[in-house]
C-alpha cells in the first residue's frame, strides 16, 4: 500500500512539474510574456512576472492570452476517464487486485489536476475579465 501511495505522489509531482500557473500573453510585436494576470481594466492587463515586477500591457499591445490550467484540466479529465473505465471493469467482476490500484493511481491525480486546473483557469479569467469584456465606446 505504501508503494501505491508513493507512485501516486510521483505521478502528481510529474504532472504538476510541467504546468505553470502563469498566463502566456502574446504581444503584437511577437514577444510572449509568461506572467500572472493580477488584474485588468478596459485598456490594459497588469501582469506580475516571475521577478515580482508588475507590468502594464496596453490593449493595443496584446494579440492573444493563453490562460493557465487548461492543460491540467484536459489531463485530469483523461485520467478521470481512465479511472472510470477501471471502476466499471472492477464493478463488472474483474479481478480487484489487478484493477483497483491502476484506478486509484489514475483517479487521485486526475481529480487533483482537474481541480487545480479549474482553479488556475478561473482565477486568470476573472483577473482578465475587464480587459476581455467588450466595451462600448463612442
Amino acid at each position: 500500500m505504501i508503494a501505491g501511495r508513493r507512485l501516486i505522489a510521483v505521478i502528481v509531482l510529474i504532472a504538476f512539474g510541467g504546468c505553470a500557473a502563469s498566463a502566456t500573453v502574446t504581444r503584437t510585436d511577437g514577444i510572449e510574456m509568461d506572467a500572472v494576470i493580477e488584474r485588468s481594466d478596459a485598456d490594459a492587463l497588469y501582469l506580475r512576472d516571475d521577478q515580482g515586477r508588475l507590468q502594464r500591457v496596453g490593449r493595443d499591445n496584446v494579440k492573444a492570452i493563453d490562460h493557465p490550467g487548461n492543460a491540467e484540466m484536459v489531463v485530469g479529465g483523461l485520467l478521470l476517464g481512465i479511472f472510470a473505465a477501471f471502476a466499471i471493469a472492477f464493478r463488472n467482476g474483474s479481478n480487484g487486485q489487478v484493477i483497483l490500484p491502476p484506478a486509484i493511481v489514475a483517479g487521485v491525480p486526475g481529480m487533483v489536476l482537474l481541480v487545480s486546473g479549474v482553479g488556475q483557469y478561473t482565477t486568470s479569467i476573472e483577473a482578465a475579465r475587464a480587459f476581455e469584456k467588450p466595451t462600448s465606446r463612442p
